[in-house]
């Protein structure tokens, strides 16, 4: 949110795609009026995950909010398909910049004793890299979470590999 303020102070639109795991509500409730942000969430079954908000309903004062709520265990066609359409609604809002609150903590991997919250592995991550990527806009990456330090590492390279991928820089 710190990021955009600051991008929007130059008179500029900005979009933000959120991947982590849990819903970005407080990013949701600062731009929540904002006709100058759109804000794109894809994130757990809020019934299920917290902080538990982040409902398709919400789409904000000026329609500037997308929310893709995915059931758990969610696979990679389905999780994908929510990307894509993310990325249109982001690509028709035509912002100057871009943010990717990248977030690992959906990795199939994360949590070794549960059952998955996504079946997103390293590959997957890969494949969101290439589809934000090939957007071509200019872009800021923040990591925004994983917990699983060995699964992590590798999900995030993988993914600026396939950013890198998708700009056309390899």
């Amino acid at each position: 949110a710190i990021a955009a303020e600051t991008m929007k102070e130059s008179g500029k639109k900005v979009a933000i795609i959120d991947f982590d795991i849990h819903h970005g509500d407080g990013t949701q409730d600062i731009f929540y009026d904002d006709p100058n942000v759109f804000y794109a969430s894809l994130h757990a079954d809020p019934d299920i995950v917290m902080p538990g908000t982040g409902r398709v309903e919400d789409t904000g004062i000026n329609n500037n909010i997308a929310n893709f709520p995915l059931p758990i265990g969610v696979d990679s066609e389905a999780y994908m398909n929510a990307l894509n359409g993310a990325c249109q609604q982001v690509k028709d809002f035509n912002p100057d910049y871009l943010i990717i609150e990248a977030g690992f903590d959906g990795h199939k991997d994360e949590f070794p004793n549960l059952p998955p919250i996504t079946q997103l592995g390293d590959e997957q991550y890969h494949e969101i890299g290439k589809i934000i990527g090939a957007m071509q806009m200019p872009s800021l990456v923040i990591f925004g979470g994983g917990y699983n330090q060995d699964v992590t590492s590798g999900a995030f390279l993988r993914y600026i590999q396939g950013m890198e991928i998708g700009r056309g820089v390899r």
